[in-house]
Protein backbone atom coordinates (compact mmCIF):
# COMPACT_ATOMS: atom_id res chain seq x y z
CA UNK A 1 0.00 0.00 0.00
CA UNK A 2 1.45 3.35 -0.69
CA UNK A 3 2.24 5.45 2.39
CA UNK A 4 0.86 8.70 3.35
CA UNK A 5 2.72 12.29 3.01
CA UNK A 6 4.59 13.78 6.34
CA UNK A 7 5.54 16.97 6.75
CA UNK A 8 8.80 18.22 4.89
CA UNK A 9 11.76 16.87 6.46
CA UNK A 10 14.43 19.43 6.67
CA UNK A 11 17.75 18.48 4.01
CA UNK A 12 21.43 18.35 5.33
CA UNK A 13 22.78 21.42 6.62
CA UNK A 14 26.13 21.82 3.99
CA UNK A 15 27.71 23.82 6.56
CA UNK A 16 27.95 21.44 9.20
CA UNK A 17 28.47 17.91 9.84
CA UNK A 18 31.29 15.29 8.97
CA UNK A 19 34.02 16.27 5.96
CA UNK A 20 32.34 13.43 4.23
CA UNK A 21 29.14 14.62 4.26
CA UNK A 22 30.24 17.85 3.78
CA UNK A 23 32.55 16.98 0.13
CA UNK A 24 29.14 14.95 -1.41
CA UNK A 25 26.93 17.98 -0.33
CA UNK A 26 29.29 20.15 -2.36
CA UNK A 27 29.05 18.20 -5.23
CA UNK A 28 25.23 18.21 -5.05
CA UNK A 29 25.26 21.87 -5.56
CA UNK A 30 28.00 22.05 -8.09
CA UNK A 31 25.96 19.46 -10.56
CA UNK A 32 23.16 22.36 -10.39
CA UNK A 33 20.57 20.80 -8.88
CA UNK A 34 20.65 18.18 -11.90
CA UNK A 35 22.61 15.00 -10.49
CA UNK A 36 25.51 13.70 -12.83
CA UNK A 37 25.42 10.07 -11.35
CA UNK A 38 28.82 9.34 -12.68
CA UNK A 39 30.67 12.56 -10.73
CA UNK A 40 28.76 11.99 -7.21
CA UNK A 41 30.40 8.36 -7.73
CA UNK A 42 33.79 9.42 -8.38
CA UNK A 43 33.80 11.55 -5.89
CA UNK A 44 33.20 9.21 -3.26
CA UNK A 45 35.40 6.77 -4.30
CA UNK A 46 38.33 8.92 -4.17
CA UNK A 47 37.47 9.83 -0.80
CA UNK A 48 37.64 6.36 0.69
CA UNK A 49 40.21 5.73 -0.99
CA UNK A 50 42.26 8.60 0.55
CA UNK A 51 40.97 7.60 3.67
CA UNK A 52 41.83 4.05 3.30
CA UNK A 53 45.77 4.79 2.12
CA UNK A 54 45.95 6.44 5.19
CA UNK A 55 44.83 3.61 7.46
CA UNK A 56 42.88 0.30 5.63
CA UNK A 57 39.72 -0.91 6.73
CA UNK A 58 38.17 -1.62 3.26
CA UNK A 59 39.09 -2.73 0.33
CA UNK A 60 40.19 0.22 -2.02
CA UNK A 61 37.99 0.72 -5.46
CA UNK A 62 40.91 1.44 -7.52
CA UNK A 63 44.51 -0.67 -6.97
CA UNK A 64 47.28 1.70 -5.33
CA UNK A 65 49.20 3.49 -8.45
CA UNK A 66 52.53 2.04 -8.26
CA UNK A 67 54.21 5.92 -7.64
CA UNK A 68 51.45 6.81 -4.95
CA UNK A 69 52.92 8.73 -2.54
CA UNK A 70 53.44 7.29 1.07
CA UNK A 71 50.44 8.11 3.53
CA UNK A 72 52.67 8.03 6.66
CA UNK A 73 51.49 11.02 8.86
CA UNK A 74 48.78 12.50 6.11
CA UNK A 75 46.00 14.01 7.80
CA UNK A 76 42.58 11.80 6.92
CA UNK A 77 40.25 14.77 6.40
CA UNK A 78 43.01 16.73 3.99
CA UNK A 79 43.74 13.70 2.08
CA UNK A 80 39.35 13.10 1.13
CA UNK A 81 39.38 16.76 1.03
CA UNK A 82 42.18 16.81 -1.90
CA UNK A 83 41.20 13.77 -3.35
CA UNK A 84 37.46 15.17 -3.71
CA UNK A 85 38.35 18.46 -4.96
CA UNK A 86 41.10 16.93 -7.59
CA UNK A 87 37.80 14.72 -9.08
CA UNK A 88 35.61 18.08 -8.93
CA UNK A 89 38.39 20.20 -10.27
CA UNK A 90 38.29 17.69 -13.53
CA UNK A 91 35.16 18.86 -14.33
CA UNK A 92 33.46 21.83 -12.82
CA UNK A 93 34.00 25.53 -14.03
CA UNK A 94 36.53 27.46 -12.19
CA UNK A 95 33.73 30.23 -10.89
CA UNK A 96 32.08 27.50 -9.10
CA UNK A 97 34.46 25.64 -7.69
CA UNK A 98 35.83 28.94 -5.76
CA UNK A 99 32.17 29.48 -5.10
CA UNK A 100 31.07 25.70 -3.76
CA UNK A 101 34.53 23.99 -3.23
CA UNK A 102 37.39 26.00 -1.73
CA UNK A 103 35.86 27.33 1.12
CA UNK A 104 35.43 23.59 2.44
CA UNK A 105 38.71 22.89 1.54
CA UNK A 106 40.69 25.95 3.11
CA UNK A 107 38.70 25.30 6.35
CA UNK A 108 40.24 21.97 6.28
CA UNK A 109 43.65 23.05 5.13
CA UNK A 110 43.91 25.18 8.03
CA UNK A 111 42.59 23.12 10.76
CA UNK A 112 44.93 20.67 9.87
CA UNK A 113 49.05 20.35 11.68
CA UNK A 114 51.67 21.27 9.06
CA UNK A 115 53.27 17.84 8.51
CA UNK A 116 49.70 16.19 8.40
CA UNK A 117 48.40 19.02 5.81
CA UNK A 118 51.03 18.46 3.71
CA UNK A 119 51.62 14.50 3.40
CA UNK A 120 47.14 14.73 3.22
CA UNK A 121 47.94 17.40 0.04
CA UNK A 122 50.11 15.05 -2.03
CA UNK A 123 48.72 11.82 -1.12
CA UNK A 124 44.75 13.02 -1.97
CA UNK A 125 46.16 14.94 -4.76
CA UNK A 126 47.23 11.72 -6.56
CA UNK A 127 43.88 9.94 -5.44
CA UNK A 128 41.84 11.85 -6.70
CA UNK A 129 43.40 12.54 -10.06
CA UNK A 130 43.82 8.58 -10.17
CA UNK A 131 39.90 8.45 -10.05
CA UNK A 132 39.58 11.53 -12.14
CA UNK A 133 40.55 9.96 -14.97
CA UNK A 134 37.30 8.02 -15.39
CA UNK A 135 35.54 11.13 -15.80
CA UNK A 136 38.02 12.58 -18.89
CA UNK A 137 36.08 10.93 -21.68
CA UNK A 138 33.11 12.65 -22.52
CA UNK A 139 30.37 9.37 -23.98
CA UNK A 140 29.55 9.65 -27.42
CA UNK A 141 26.09 10.37 -27.48
CA UNK A 142 23.50 8.94 -30.07
CA UNK A 143 19.75 8.80 -30.45
CA UNK A 144 17.60 5.84 -29.10
CA UNK A 145 16.37 3.19 -31.70
CA UNK A 146 13.22 4.02 -33.13
CA UNK A 147 10.28 2.07 -35.02
CA UNK A 148 6.83 2.13 -36.42
CA UNK A 149 5.98 -1.68 -36.06
CA UNK A 150 3.98 -3.36 -32.86
CA UNK A 151 6.03 -2.88 -30.11
CA UNK A 152 8.31 -1.04 -31.12
CA UNK A 153 9.25 2.73 -29.28
CA UNK A 154 8.81 5.65 -30.92
CA UNK A 155 8.89 9.43 -29.14
CA UNK A 156 5.44 9.98 -27.23
CA UNK A 157 3.24 12.72 -26.80
CA UNK A 158 3.46 15.60 -25.13
CA UNK A 159 7.61 15.99 -26.31
CA UNK A 160 7.83 13.74 -29.40
CA UNK A 161 11.47 13.76 -29.02
CA UNK A 162 14.14 11.40 -28.76
CA UNK A 163 16.08 11.26 -25.13
CA UNK A 164 19.43 9.92 -26.23
CA UNK A 165 21.62 8.10 -24.63
CA UNK A 166 24.95 8.54 -23.52
CA UNK A 167 27.75 5.51 -23.65
CA UNK A 168 29.30 5.50 -20.34
CA UNK A 169 31.73 2.69 -18.97
CA UNK A 170 30.16 1.33 -15.93
CA UNK A 171 32.15 1.08 -12.70
CA UNK A 172 30.93 -2.22 -11.18
CA UNK A 173 31.37 -4.21 -14.54
CA UNK A 174 33.35 -4.96 -17.61
CA UNK A 175 30.32 -4.52 -19.99
CA UNK A 176 26.92 -2.30 -20.18
CA UNK A 177 25.34 -5.56 -21.15
CA UNK A 178 26.53 -7.03 -17.42
CA UNK A 179 22.82 -7.28 -16.37
CA UNK A 180 20.71 -8.17 -19.58
CA UNK A 181 17.55 -10.03 -18.76
CA UNK A 182 15.57 -11.67 -20.73
CA UNK A 183 13.32 -8.51 -22.36
CA UNK A 184 9.71 -7.90 -22.33
CA UNK A 185 7.06 -10.58 -23.10
CA UNK A 186 5.67 -11.30 -26.19
CA UNK A 187 2.40 -8.78 -27.35
CA UNK A 188 0.38 -12.02 -27.52
CA UNK A 189 1.38 -13.53 -24.21
CA UNK A 190 -0.85 -13.19 -21.12
CA UNK A 191 1.68 -11.35 -19.13
CA UNK A 192 1.82 -8.32 -21.67
CA UNK A 193 -1.99 -8.66 -21.68
CA UNK A 194 -2.37 -8.59 -18.01
CA UNK A 195 0.31 -6.10 -17.68
CA UNK A 196 -1.70 -3.49 -19.95
CA UNK A 197 -4.90 -3.91 -18.66
CA UNK A 198 -3.84 -3.21 -15.40
CA UNK A 199 -1.54 0.22 -17.16
CA UNK A 200 -4.47 0.91 -18.93
CA UNK A 201 -6.89 1.31 -16.20
CA UNK A 202 -4.85 2.20 -13.39
CA UNK A 203 -2.44 4.77 -15.17
CA UNK A 204 -5.43 6.73 -17.10
CA UNK A 205 -5.74 10.39 -16.46
CA UNK A 206 -9.26 9.95 -15.46
CA UNK A 207 -9.08 6.52 -13.81
CA UNK A 208 -11.81 6.29 -11.27
CA UNK A 209 -9.76 3.10 -9.96
CA UNK A 210 -6.56 4.76 -9.14
CA UNK A 211 -7.01 6.00 -5.54
CA UNK A 212 -5.98 9.45 -3.80
CA UNK A 213 -3.11 7.70 -1.99
CA UNK A 214 -1.84 6.33 -5.52
CA UNK A 215 -2.11 9.36 -7.45
CA UNK A 216 -0.20 11.43 -4.59
CA UNK A 217 2.31 8.21 -5.10
CA UNK A 218 2.84 9.05 -8.61
CA UNK A 219 3.12 12.88 -8.82
CA UNK A 220 5.63 12.71 -6.12
CA UNK A 221 8.29 10.23 -7.37
CA UNK A 222 7.74 11.37 -11.19
CA UNK A 223 9.96 14.25 -10.64
CA UNK A 224 12.50 12.78 -8.15
CA UNK A 225 16.28 12.08 -9.00
CA UNK A 226 17.21 8.73 -7.38
CA UNK A 227 20.52 9.52 -7.48
CA UNK A 228 19.82 12.92 -5.10
CA UNK A 229 17.06 11.60 -2.95
CA UNK A 230 18.87 8.62 -1.83
CA UNK A 231 22.22 10.38 -1.11
CA UNK A 232 20.25 13.29 0.89
CA UNK A 233 18.72 10.14 2.37
CA UNK A 234 21.93 8.29 3.41
CA UNK A 235 23.61 11.35 4.55
CA UNK A 236 20.30 12.08 6.60
CA UNK A 237 20.73 8.65 8.09
CA UNK A 238 24.56 8.85 9.15
CA UNK A 239 23.86 11.63 11.11
CA UNK A 240 21.83 10.30 12.51
CA UNK A 241 23.20 7.10 13.35
CA UNK A 242 27.05 7.51 13.17
CA UNK A 243 28.80 4.55 12.56
CA UNK A 244 32.05 3.54 14.67
CA UNK A 245 34.95 3.99 12.18
CA UNK A 246 33.59 7.72 11.32
CA UNK A 247 34.59 8.76 8.20
CA UNK A 248 35.48 5.59 6.88
CA UNK A 249 31.75 4.32 7.66
CA UNK A 250 30.56 7.64 6.07
CA UNK A 251 32.62 7.21 2.69
CA UNK A 252 32.10 3.23 2.05
CA UNK A 253 28.70 4.31 2.78
CA UNK A 254 28.14 6.79 0.09
CA UNK A 255 30.48 5.41 -2.57
CA UNK A 256 29.13 2.48 -2.12
CA UNK A 257 25.21 3.99 -2.62
CA UNK A 258 26.44 6.37 -4.97
CA UNK A 259 28.44 3.78 -7.53
CA UNK A 260 25.56 1.04 -7.35
CA UNK A 261 22.89 4.45 -8.36
CA UNK A 262 25.24 5.18 -11.20
CA UNK A 263 25.71 2.11 -12.50
CA UNK A 264 21.77 1.13 -12.31
CA UNK A 265 20.73 4.05 -14.10
CA UNK A 266 23.78 3.18 -16.93
CA UNK A 267 22.86 -0.36 -17.24
CA UNK A 268 19.05 -0.11 -17.17
CA UNK A 269 19.53 2.59 -20.79
CA UNK A 270 21.36 0.12 -22.00
CA UNK A 271 18.77 -2.27 -21.64
CA UNK A 272 16.37 0.59 -22.57
CA UNK A 273 18.78 0.87 -25.82
CA UNK A 274 18.63 -2.74 -26.65
CA UNK A 275 14.85 -3.74 -26.02
CA UNK A 276 13.49 -0.26 -27.35
CA UNK A 277 9.98 -1.56 -25.98
CA UNK A 278 7.01 0.55 -26.78
CA UNK A 279 5.11 2.99 -23.96
CA UNK A 280 1.85 1.75 -22.59
CA UNK A 281 0.63 5.19 -24.40
CA UNK A 282 1.45 4.06 -27.79
CA UNK A 283 0.53 0.51 -27.70
CA UNK A 284 -3.12 2.27 -26.22
CA UNK A 285 -3.45 4.52 -28.56
CA UNK A 286 -2.64 2.43 -31.64
CA UNK A 287 -3.42 -0.47 -30.84
CA UNK A 288 -1.91 -4.11 -29.68
CA UNK A 289 -2.46 -7.28 -30.29
CA UNK A 290 -5.55 -8.57 -27.88
CA UNK A 291 -6.75 -5.06 -27.16
CA UNK A 292 -8.27 -2.44 -29.24
CA UNK A 293 -7.04 1.20 -29.86
CA UNK A 294 -8.01 3.77 -27.77
CA UNK A 295 -6.47 7.13 -29.41
CA UNK A 296 -8.52 9.19 -26.71
CA UNK A 297 -6.67 7.79 -23.84
CA UNK A 298 -3.18 9.81 -21.97
CA UNK A 299 -1.67 8.59 -19.00
CA UNK A 300 -1.94 10.20 -15.76
CA UNK A 301 1.61 11.64 -15.89
CA UNK A 302 3.17 12.51 -19.09
CA UNK A 303 5.25 9.86 -20.73
CA UNK A 304 9.24 10.55 -20.78
CA UNK A 305 11.02 10.35 -23.66
CA UNK A 306 12.43 7.29 -23.86
CA UNK A 307 11.62 3.52 -24.04
CA UNK A 308 9.71 1.86 -21.53
CA UNK A 309 11.51 -1.27 -20.77
CA UNK A 310 12.97 -1.24 -18.17
CA UNK A 311 11.90 1.34 -15.58
CA UNK A 312 14.93 3.59 -14.44
CA UNK A 313 12.64 5.08 -11.54
CA UNK A 314 12.90 1.40 -10.30
CA UNK A 315 16.08 0.48 -10.82
CA UNK A 316 17.50 3.68 -9.22
CA UNK A 317 15.32 3.10 -5.77
CA UNK A 318 15.91 -0.65 -5.89
CA UNK A 319 19.65 0.00 -5.81
CA UNK A 320 19.41 2.76 -3.34
CA UNK A 321 17.27 0.71 -1.21
CA UNK A 322 19.53 -2.66 -1.30
CA UNK A 323 22.63 -0.96 -0.28
CA UNK A 324 20.93 1.15 2.79
CA UNK A 325 19.23 -1.88 4.03
CA UNK A 326 22.58 -4.13 4.25
CA UNK A 327 24.75 -0.74 5.64
CA UNK A 328 22.45 0.94 7.49
CA UNK A 329 19.50 -1.27 7.93
CA UNK A 330 19.85 -2.56 11.17
CA UNK A 331 20.02 0.77 12.88
CA UNK A 332 17.25 2.40 10.74
CA UNK A 333 13.13 1.63 12.26
CA UNK A 334 11.81 4.28 9.72
CA UNK A 335 12.21 6.01 5.99
CA UNK A 336 11.91 9.10 5.41
CA UNK A 337 12.61 10.27 1.80
CA UNK A 338 12.10 13.89 1.44
CA UNK A 339 11.45 15.00 -2.20
CA UNK A 340 14.34 16.72 -4.23
CA UNK A 341 12.12 18.52 -7.29
CA UNK A 342 9.85 20.18 -6.60
CA UNK A 343 11.11 21.18 -3.03
CA UNK A 344 7.40 21.88 -2.18
CA UNK A 345 6.63 18.29 -1.63
CA UNK A 346 5.90 16.79 1.34
CA UNK A 347 8.38 14.72 2.50
CA UNK A 348 7.37 10.53 2.44
CA UNK A 349 7.59 8.21 5.64
CA UNK A 350 7.96 4.58 4.93
CA UNK A 351 8.19 1.50 7.55
CA UNK A 352 11.53 -0.28 5.34
CA UNK A 353 13.61 1.10 2.49
CA UNK A 354 11.82 -1.98 0.45
CA UNK A 355 8.48 -0.10 1.14
CA UNK A 356 10.03 3.11 -0.21
CA UNK A 357 11.39 0.93 -3.10
CA UNK A 358 8.12 -0.53 -3.91
CA UNK A 359 6.16 2.18 -4.24
CA UNK A 360 8.41 4.24 -6.39
CA UNK A 361 8.20 1.14 -8.51
CA UNK A 362 4.84 0.92 -8.06
CA UNK A 363 4.12 4.63 -8.98
CA UNK A 364 4.93 4.02 -12.67
CA UNK A 365 2.02 2.03 -13.32
CA UNK A 366 -0.24 4.73 -11.31
CA UNK A 367 1.47 7.13 -13.54
CA UNK A 368 0.52 5.43 -16.63
CA UNK A 369 4.33 5.76 -17.92
CA UNK A 370 5.11 1.69 -17.44
CA UNK A 371 4.33 -1.86 -17.44
CA UNK A 372 5.08 -3.85 -14.56
CA UNK A 373 7.06 -6.23 -16.41
CA UNK A 374 9.39 -3.14 -16.63
CA UNK A 375 9.32 -1.98 -12.99
CA UNK A 376 10.14 -5.83 -12.12
CA UNK A 377 12.73 -5.77 -14.43
CA UNK A 378 14.31 -2.32 -13.29
CA UNK A 379 14.23 -3.96 -9.53
CA UNK A 380 15.91 -7.06 -10.56
CA UNK A 381 18.25 -4.55 -12.12
CA UNK A 382 19.23 -2.58 -9.06
CA UNK A 383 19.72 -5.50 -7.01
CA UNK A 384 21.97 -6.93 -9.18
CA UNK A 385 23.93 -3.46 -9.04
CA UNK A 386 23.83 -3.30 -5.49
CA UNK A 387 24.81 -6.60 -4.80
CA UNK A 388 27.86 -6.09 -6.98
CA UNK A 389 28.69 -3.05 -5.32
CA UNK A 390 28.16 -4.51 -1.85
CA UNK A 391 31.21 -7.07 -2.58
CA UNK A 392 33.49 -4.58 -3.82
CA UNK A 393 34.65 -3.11 -0.27
CA UNK A 394 35.12 -5.57 2.43
CA UNK A 395 36.69 -4.89 5.56
CA UNK A 396 40.13 -5.23 5.32
CA UNK A 397 42.96 -6.69 7.61
CA UNK A 398 44.59 -3.45 9.09
CA UNK A 399 47.56 -5.15 8.32
CA UNK A 400 47.25 -6.15 4.73
CA UNK A 401 48.50 -2.31 3.44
Amino acid sequence: MPQMAVPRAPLPDASTGSVVMRWMLVTDRLSLGVANPQVMAAVAMAMHDALNAVQLRYRRWQAPAADEPPATGASPDVALSMAAFRVLASVSPIQQLRAEAEPLLLEVLRAAEPRGRQAGEVLGSAIGAAMAVRLADPPRIAPLPEGTGPGQWRPTPPFFRNGMIADIPPILFERRDGVRGAGPPALDSPRYLADLGEVRQWGALDSASRSAAQSEAAEFWAGQSGHRGFLHLALRLLREHAGAEGAWTEARVVSVLTTALADASNLAWEEKRAHAFWRPITAIQTGSPGMAADPTWQPFIFTPPHPDYPSGHAADCAAGAAVLQALLGTRVHEVVYVAMEPVSQPSRRFPSFEAAASECADSRVWAGAHFRFSNEEGQRIGRAVAARALERVQAQDNKAR
